[in-house]
């Protein structure tokens, strides 16, 4: 049996159940404080936080795939208990880093090389995601508008050459920021237990629980933030950039068509295919609650306490900027949740 790699000195199930929480946190809670502090890039600092956790799973596990396996499980369940208004895409994502960091710790056995790569491919993965979704909805034409409109602004200030290949620069330039966090979360996640054996319970602030479950308001979705608004928004200035760009007599016929692939789409993925996948998702949920009954209920406990070590963490760092903050939340927010004190 392979040696389980002591970071806290900590018993191993109660390091499991703590990073396993810590996920669930980042994928239930850590969003909406992200939101609330109006922080840019949140789903890059999501899906880099995901992939540190679930690191830190393998290497203090003698079974990584096993434990990976299900931390994720109990993650999934957490999320459909505690936010079950979550969309389709965000159940997918957090199953692709699961599924990634089992994948990356069976074949490499170096630790510091499987962590790097796992931020790295989670960040791009999160990147890929979103742009594969925007041409699977709108096609080409989302693009051929972004290079049309570019154009347009060119000439109005007096330029007489116009480039059409902004839209490859502005996903390029999307890719390269998710890749550069990428590799400063991979960093973060190699070095990251050596840093953690620093820390020791004295160093734990006493926080107040904060309130994860309970009666919390429904607040009302903007009208800007509905999935059938901003298609209809985004399909009536695309064809508006057909009739006013475009030339020739298939003019009318490309808008319909646009026009019809949108609805056919919109009408498929959100009211055939997700409805079905997640049906499938809360029923796979529901059984992963019933198997991990105890882990979800301690968990439950447990995620108050480190919802507000996150936010003491993001406080304590606030005369420090850019990633060296970055990287410093991240230590005291993991660290903090391993040391709790119970009770």
């Amino acid at each position: 049996m392979t040696k389980i790699v002591d970071i806290t000195g900590l018993d191993r199930n109660v390091i499991f159940l703590r990073l396993t929480t810590l996920w669930a946190l980042n994928e239930v809670v850590l969003g909406g404080i992200i939101h609330l502090f109006k922080l840019p890039f949140s789903g890059l600092l999501l899906a880099g936080f995901a992939s540190i956790v679930i690191a830190l799973i393998a290497k203090t596990s003698s079974k990584p795939q096993k434990d990976i396996f299900k931390a994720l499980l109990i993650v999934l369940a957490l999320k459909g208990l505690v936010s079950p208004q979550s969309p389709l895409p965000a159940y997918f994502a957090v199953a692709l880093q699961g599924f990634m960091g089992i994948f990356l710790f069976f074949f490499l056995k170096n630790f510091k090389i499987a962590a790097f790569l796992l931020s790295v491919l989670a960040l791009l993965t999160s990147a890929v995601q979103k742009i594969f979704v925007l041409t699977i909805l709108f096609g080409n034409t989302i693009w051929e508008a972004l290079d049309g409109f570019y154009d347009f602004v060119l000439l109005q200030l007096g330029f007489t050459t116009a480039s059409n290949n902004f839209s490859y620069w502005l996903v390029g330039m999307y890719v390269l920021v998710h890749l550069v966090f990428g590799l400063v979360y991979g960093l973060i996640s190699a070095h990251l237990p050596a840093k953690l054996r620093a820390i020791r319970h004295s160093d734990v602030p006493m926080v107040k629980q904060e309130t994860i479950l309970g009666n919390r308001a429904k607040k009302r979705k903007a009208w800007y933030k509905r999935p059938l608004i901003m298609v209809l928004l985004i399909a009536v200035g695309l064809i508006t950039f057909v009739l006013m760009y475009e030339s020739g007599d298939k003019i009318v016929e490309r808008s319909v068509g646009l026009a019809v692939r949108i609805f056919v789409v919109f009408l498929i993925w959100f009211y055939i295919i997700a409805p079905f996948l997640m049906s499938k998702i809360k029923r796979w949920s529901a059984k992963g609650t019933s198997r991990f009954q105890n882990e979800i209920n301690e968990a439950l406990v447990l995620l108050p306490y480190f919802s507000a070590y996150a936010k003491t963490a993001f406080h304590e760092t606030k005369e420090m900027k850019g990633f060296s903050r970055l990287n410093e939340i991240v230590v005291r927010t993991v660290g903090y949740a391993l040391f709790h004190k119970n009770g």
